[in-house]
């Protein structure tokens, strides 16, 4: 394909792959490779957990989808993330990474999950993730108990969820490719 010419319809089928996919929960590409790239990064960043939070079309809340914490499954089906509060939200409505120490005296912190796990969130640092031209959830990671993260931190993060968006296109140009072959 030449660089600049556009393939007529393509953007509209891509949002349908997309659609799918997100629907699926990423369970499509969200594969040991894709969750390695992001708990490698966590772990770079000094997290002790980390969450990828996508947005449902229509839906008023962030639903996360992968969590590197210790009771992963009851994670992925207690919580769930309203757009009209909290740091992961705000981020997701502003498209801007976002990165805090002392979050748990911050008034734009969502308390919710902390009340319920019986933890206390230090840091927090959290980042959008955009796939198939457009926002589509956050990935965020946190310090529990004590621990402040640094700007060498967020680029990290940055970094992963670079890479992870990489890896979501290309899943879904190749899901996109597979049905136009069948």
């Amino acid at each position: 394909m030449t660089p600049g010419l556009a393939v007529p319809g393509f953007q509209q089928q891509l949002e349908r792959v997309a659609l799918a996919e997100t629907g699926r929960r990423l369970s499509g590409v969200l594969d040991g490779v894709a969750r390695r790239v992001l708990t490698d990064g966590f772990g770079a960043a000094g997290a002790d957990e980390g969450t990828v939070w996508l947005a449902h079309p229509g839906a008023r809340e962030l639903v996360p989808v992968m969590n590197s914490g210790p009771d992963e499954a009851g994670f992925l089906r207690q919580f769930r993330q309203p757009l009209d509060r909290g740091v992961i939200s705000m981020v997701f409505l502003s498209g801007q990474a976002f990165c805090e120490n002392e979050v748990s005296g911050s008034s734009t912190h969502d308390r919710t999950i902390d009340t319920a796990l019986a933890q206390v969130t230090a840091a927090m640092i959290a980042v959008p993730l955009f796939f198939a031209n457009r926002p589509r959830g956050v990935v965020s990671c946190v310090r529990l108990g004590a621990g402040a993260f640094e700007v060498n931190h967020l680029r990290e993060i940055q970094h992963c969820v670079a890479v992870f968006e990489r890896m979501i296109d290309g899943g879904l140009l190749q899901n996109l490719l597979e049905s136009d072959v069948s």
